[in-house]
């Protein structure tokens, strides 16, 4: 064979190779995407449905700030605040996510799903046996969507100063009140 033929042979495998790699990839990402579309937060509920099956671990994560950081936003008047949202109430902006208080009171703070994602496909599974595997792992990386480790919030230091110190007094009267017990 010659070697121009061999060259045609080598330029044409090549070729064939990136297309196939482009269309496997344009396929995976739709599927990603579909996959994505499917799952909701909260399966529409209006109620936090992680409680009846993993009652230990929730009960566990209520004493948490994950549970509570939504009341510092009303505390500061910032509960309205999309920049907030995002790490103080669970798939803000996301389908089936938190939309406010009212509307979505399963999904304020950071619940389950903020860091294991959405759970409409695990909640649809019915039997125990066949749920394993339909909830995410918590991802390298998810931390650090809200808890920032170069600063986080700097400009909201005096703002939220005030607010810690009401806590810390209440908190610290409670401790006093139950030494005098």
């Amino acid at each position: 064979m010659s070697t121009k033929k061999i060259q045609f042979i080598v330029a044409i495998t090549l070729a064939l190779t990136v297309t196939l790699a482009i269309v496997i990839s344009i396929l995976a990402q739709s599927a990603e995407e579909q996959n994505a579309e499917e799952l909701t937060y909260g399966n529409n509920t209006k109620k936090n449905k992680c409680k009846p099956c993993h009652l230990k671990i929730y009960k566990s994560w209520q004493k948490t700030s994950h549970a509570t950081n939504f009341e510092l936003l009303v505390e500061m008047g910032k509960e309205k605040e999309p920049e907030c949202l995002k790490c103080h109430a669970t798939g803000y902006g996301e389908p089936g996510g938190f939309v406010d208080a009212t509307t979505t009171p399963h999904l304020v703070g950071a619940s389950c799903e903020a860091c294991h994602g959405p759970a409409s496909k695990h909640l649809a599974i019915k039997k125990k046996a066949e749920k394993k595997g339909t909830m995410g792992e918590v991802k390298k990386g998810t931390c650090e969507k809200c808890h920032m480790p170069h600063g986080g919030h700097p400009e909201l230091g005096k703002e939220i100063l005030p607010v810690l110190k009401k806590k810390l007094s209440a908190l610290q009267e409670k401790i006093a009140g139950l030494e005098g017990k």
